[in-house]
């Protein structure tokens, strides 16, 4: 099985959990651009981008190479004006799932996303009530620095 990404490169390279399917006991780590071999079957793929892909009954058989590709990362560049905490969302129109936290000690912040809409929300540290949240939507995609200011 060969992992790649597809279009320009990134500075951003994933790794992948390797799983027989159905099972939850990790059988290998493979990182992107490199081939490994397995035993004919059925595999789950959990690649470690954000937000995490999982690819289901991938299937691996006699005397052929699987190219399991997945678009580049794009970058979100965060500028907050100040220390505070907050996190982003995937935002497709019909749910909103967390993907990870803000760093709250850093003012300035860039973070490797799959292409998709987002939503960040974010409160100043010393902001204590909720209507002090700000929100911003955006849009990710590949290979591209997308700029997000709060102020």
């Amino acid at each position: 099985m060969k992992l790649e990404l597809e279009g320009a490169l990134s500075k951003y390279f994933p790794t992948t959990v390797i799983r027989k399917k159905g099972e939850m006991n990790t059988l290998n780590i493979q990182d992107f651009g490199k081939t490994d071999k397995y035993i004919v079957g059925k595999y789950d793929l959990e690649i470690l981008t954000l937000p995490h892909v999982k690819l289901n009954d991938v299937e691996i058989q006699q005397s052929t190479t699987n190219n399991i590709k997945v678009p580049t990362s794009g970058n979100a560049y965060i500028t907050k004006g100040g220390t505070g905490y907050g996190s982003i969302f995937v935002d497709d129109g019909k749910k909103v799932t967390w993907v990870c936290n803000l760093n709250t000690s850093l003012q300035n912040e860039i973070i490797y996303l799959q292409p998709g809409n987002y939503k960040l929300e974010f409160r100043y540290e010393n902001a204590k009530q909720t209507t002090n949240t700000i929100e911003r939507k955006f849009t990710i995609s590949s290979a591209v620095t997308t700029n997000i200011k709060i102020n």
